[in-house]
């Protein structure tokens, strides 16, 4: 979700809007402004060879889930995978 006032009328906490920022990489919030620039990208020549592209306007959310694991999960994983094929 982007900020504008219908999303985020009366009744939504500092607390909440300050959840929702955490949990992006970049620790924003985002708005409509981020997404139209988005679109003024893609509709633009700059854009005129992508085709069938996914493109996360999200301030990174997409690319944190999974992110509070620990920093050396995926080096014991291999290392257990490793230790189990000999």
């Amino acid at each position: 979700m982007v900020y504008t006032p219908m999303m985020y009328g009366p009744g939504m906490s500092e607390d909440a809007r300050e959840s929702r920022k955490n949990r992006s990489l970049l620790k924003t919030e985002g708005t409509g402004w981020d997404v139209a620039a988005a679109v003024r990208f893609l509709a633009g020549d700059e854009a005129r060879w992508m085709t069938g592209v996914i493109l996360p306007v999200d301030a990174g959310a997409t690319a944190a889930v999974g992110s509070d694991l620990p920093a050396n999960a995926s080096t014991s994983s291999a290392q257990r995978a490793v230790g189990a094929s000999s």
